[in-house]
């Protein structure tokens, strides 16, 4: 499972580094295409 999340990690970081984003702003936009709506500041705070 380690070696998996591995190779998804180093292309997860392609893909950022492709967009020209920062890591969190690419994040936010995986986010808002997938649910519809942008991510609410409290998205970091702890569940």
């Amino acid at each position: 499972m380690t070696s998996v999340m591995s190779g998804t990690d180093v292309a997860f970081k392609k893909m950022i580094e492709s967009s020209g984003m920062e890591e969190n702003e690419f994040i936010f936009m995986i986010l808002e295409n997938l649910t519809g709506s942008a991510p609410e500041p409290d998205i970091w705070t702890p569940m």
